[in-house]
């Protein structure tokens, strides 16, 4: 007895939809309620998209983006703060061995005013520069540590970007609607 063969029907041509189609991991999920898609076929051609694939193709989309936009932002913020670690373990180190120094040379400064002064105002002229130039340097670092260095400007950018291009892609898609391109 030979082996029945089951007529089978042809397939449908996705291939001009497989040109415009997103990545096949968001493909899939927005896909898998399509008859054709859910047996392992391309998305169907623009004419067979319904609004409610369309929709729920554009939020899958739309989930994604989010998605990677936060992982960009959270990358971004992780980096400033690795950064940010490694410089203040440096610049406690370095200040811990300038202060010792420092420390010596304010006595040889007192000692050599003390030659041509009293004890007391020598001290004093001394202490009173050494606040001085202190407090400066004091507020040029309160100045690098503000808020604003840590801002993830490029993950702000690219949503700025990715909201001008959804606006774009909307008002394109809803011309499409009202002139009959989806039928």
């Amino acid at each position: 007895m030979e082996p029945r063969h089951e007529p089978t029907t042809p397939k449908p041509d996705y291939d001009r939809a497989a040109a415009i189609m997103p990545a096949p991991d968001v493909a899939e999920e927005a896909d898998a309620g399509h008859p054709a898609i859910a047996h392992g076929e391309l998305r169907p051609p623009a004419q067979e998209r319904s609004i409610p694939y369309l929709l729920r193709q554009l939020t899958d989309q739309v989930t994604t983006l989010f998605t990677k936009e936060m992982a960009l932002a959270r990358s971004e913020v992780r980096h400033a703060v690795s950064h940010a670690k490694t410089g203040v373990g440096s610049v406690a180190a370095g200040a811990l061995v300038t202060f010792g120094g420092f420390l010596v040379l304010l006595f040889a400064a007192v000692w050599a005013l003390d030659l041509m002064l009293s004890t007391w105002l020598s001290a004093l002229i001394v202490g009173a520069v050494t606040v001085i130039v202190g407090a400066i340097m004091l507020n040029m670092g309160k100045n690098r540590l503000e808020p604003s260095a840590f801002k993830p400007e490029r993950t702000a950018e690219q949503l700025r970007r990715d909201q001008a291009m959804a606006k774009t892609e909307l008002r394109h898609g809803k011309a499409e609607l009202e002139h009959g391109g989806s039928r």
